[in-house]
């Protein structure tokens, strides 16, 4: 078994049961993604969202939680094209500065922030006109760029890997 992150001290599993035993107790914070065999930590979060932390190794016995499917369907995104995709959306600061530096979107689509708790950026308030979500998917063959558009024409970008195509 592979070692899941750089920083693990161990590739032997667990052996004690205690996250799968813990996930299926509906109090607790512990949660298994059936999909992806991950086991998390989710809890609320001030402005209303749920936040997820996860969890590599048990608490209990120290073996390895899971062999996480995420490598398998996701593409792996290198250092040197985050950097590159960094560089390419650098100087976009505002909804105006999307398209005018990178072309038509491949998606765009508005929402409306109804229950999300998104803040708008910069800014300690609650967003509550539409948004605005554009993604370009022709950039990179690894990662997809998202932004999300604020009322204010603020803008939030995200680099996020490609689901892998069945072989």
């Amino acid at each position: 078994m592979t070692r899941l992150t750089s920083r693990a001290v161990t590739d032997a599993p667990c052996g004690c049961g205690f996250l799968a035993r813990s996930a299926a107790i509906p109090d607790w914070p512990i949660r298994h993604d059936q999909e992806l065999d991950e086991y998390y930590f989710e809890y609320p979060t001030r402005d209303g969202c749920i936040a997820k932390v996860m969890i590599y190794h048990c608490p209990m016995c120290g073996g390895v939680a899971s062999r996480s499917l995420r490598y398998e369907r996701f593409e792996q995104v290198s250092d040197a094209e985050v950097a590159r995709l960094r560089a390419l959306i650098g100087d976009i600061s505002t909804g105006a500065d999307v398209q005018r530096i990178l072309g038509k979107p491949d998606a765009d689509e508005v929402f409306m922030p109804i229950g999300t708790g998104l803040l708008k950026p910069g800014t300690n308030e609650l967003e509550e006109g539409p948004i605005r979500a554009v993604t370009y998917v022709r950039l990179s063959e690894s990662a997809d760029v998202q932004f999300l558009i604020f009322s204010n024409q603020r803008v939030q970008s995200s680099i996020v890997s490609k689901p892998r195509r069945p072989s």
